[in-house]
């Protein structure tokens, strides 16, 4: 009877074992280059909240979308725009669309010109001006925009580096291997400028809003976890860190794009 006892409770144990995983979700979500400090951020703050865990993985806008139309397994794409999830949207790989921030653009200078902090961009000295790819990073699509708008872009093609994404765009400014940069001010936020360099955040209305949109990708099983994530996104912890990071909101945070 002991025996009977004792081997009834080591088969109850290994069942509780297998039959009790984590409760906690893994959202896996893949992020526009220039939000990744911000989903770090998000990231233990939505643990704290809902107890699932956002799973982080970054990349160019465009460089994203080509992995998520080869079948990369994420449950999640956070976009710099809101066009390329509607492409998602049409083709029947997403869903649910949610604007969660619009993003600015900030002009960073190595050297101070005697006037205005954007006089640089006519100087005469302007060695290199670092962008994001236009084709490939909504950022790079908004510097060329107001390049464009103030009649730089047409004569000043030999001058351009391109960065794969923002991000990348970020450090050949902030490595002094280009001249200036115009980058989102989200990855602008934390460099502290030194005595010889200085910033401009150029007019909204130069360069279409960058509002940046996310969706459910059709292959995720994560549905109720990414309606978790969208109503975190809304709440007053999350708003406050987006817009540390150098993002705008709208007032009402409806954030629907369909």
């Amino acid at each position: 009877m002991k025996k009977t006892e004792s081997y009834g409770f080591s088969v109850l144990l290994i069942l509780c074992l297998f039959a009790s995983p984590s409760s906690a979700t893994k959202l896996h979500v893949a992020v526009a280059s220039n939000f990744l400090a911000t989903a770090e951020q998000l990231a233990p703050e939505f643990k704290s909240y809902s107890d699932d865990d956002l799973l982080v993985s970054s990349g160019s806008t465009g460089m994203l979308f080509a992995q998520i139309n080869q079948g990369a397994p994420y449950d999640v794409m956070m976009a710099a725009d809101t066009s390329t999830p509607q492409k998602l949207m049409s083709s029947g790989l997403a869903s649910d669309a949610f604007t969660y921030a619009t993003g600015q653009l900030v002009l960073l200078a190595n050297q101070k010109s005697s006037g205005a902090c954007q006089d640089i961009l006519f100087a005469g000295d302007l060695r290199h001006l670092a962008i994001a790819n236009p084709k490939l990073a909504p950022y790079g699509l908004a510097a060329k925009q107001y390049l464009e708008a103030i009649g730089w872009w047409q004569s000043n093609q030999n001058k351009l580096v391109m960065g794969e994404n923002v991000a990348q765009a970020m450090q050949m400014a902030v490595s002094e291997n280009a001249t200036a940069g115009l980058v989102a001010a989200s990855v602008l936020i934390h460099h502290i400028p030194s005595t010889t360099q200085c910033t401009w955040t150029p007019p909204i209305g130069s360069y279409a809003p960058i509002e940046q949109a996310m969706v459910l990708l059709s292959r995720s099983d994560q549905q109720q976890a990414y309606q978790r994530f969208k109503t975190f996104l809304q709440t007053a912890p999350a708003r406050k860190i987006i817009e540390a990071n150098g993002y705008l909101i709208s007032a009402d945070n409806s954030g629907r794009t369909e």
